[in-house]
């Protein structure tokens, strides 16, 4: 379903200018690793398609896990690490498994967030591949897990190529990687 990207087309065609929103949306599970894995997919997908402005509509009283998928992109260190503010084309081969998200900050070029979710019931290795003009040598990781509703502060990996690097996410998680020189 090419939902957004249909909707963009026809505002470009009919309404030049106007902005797309989804005005309310929920994808249930917000106590549950589940509702973060979905949150965190569609935040990620939003950001990809130049989405305005989205309204989670909370529709139960414990929230939890959703707030961790807000947190994977706005407070992964809980002091306010964001997600940058250009996203830019990250692809992966097994898109029912798992998504990928990248972006960097204009403010801070040698940077670069990866934000990685793994929908399967089992661990996945992802091979992270990165072109870029910087030469990275560290990922700090923050994971979000069904142990935690918060993103937690994982070892960092030492990035010994260039730019490329294995990564082991594990079932039914949401990682962000923070690359750094």
């Amino acid at each position: 379903i090419r939902l957004l990207p249909r909707l963009k087309d026809k505002i470009a065609a009919n309404y030049p200018g106007t902005r797309l929103a989804i005005t309310e949306y929920n994808y249930g599970a917000a106590n549950h690793i589940s509702g973060a894995i979905a949150q965190a997919d569609v935040l990620g997908i939003f950001g990809r398609e130049g989405v305005f402005a989205a309204n989670l509509w909370r529709l139960a009283s414990n929230n939890s896990f959703l707030y961790g998928a807000f947190e994977i992109y706005r407070n992964y260190d809980g002091a306010n690490g964001s997600f940058g503010n250009t996203s830019i084309r990250a692809a992966n081969t097994d898109i029912v498994n798992a998504s990928v998200y990248a972006s960097v900050d204009t403010g801070t070029p040698g940077r670069m967030v990866i934000v990685c979710i793994n929908k399967s019931d089992s661990a996945q290795t992802a091979g992270i591949a990165v072109t870029h003009t910087v030469q990275f040598n560290k990922a700090e990781v923050y994971q979000l897990t069904s142990a935690n509703s918060t993103p937690q502060r994982q070892a960092d990996i030492d990035i010994t190529l260039t730019n490329a690097f294995q990564y082991n996410m594990p079932a039914n998680s949401i990682s962000t990687l923070v690359l750094s020189p």
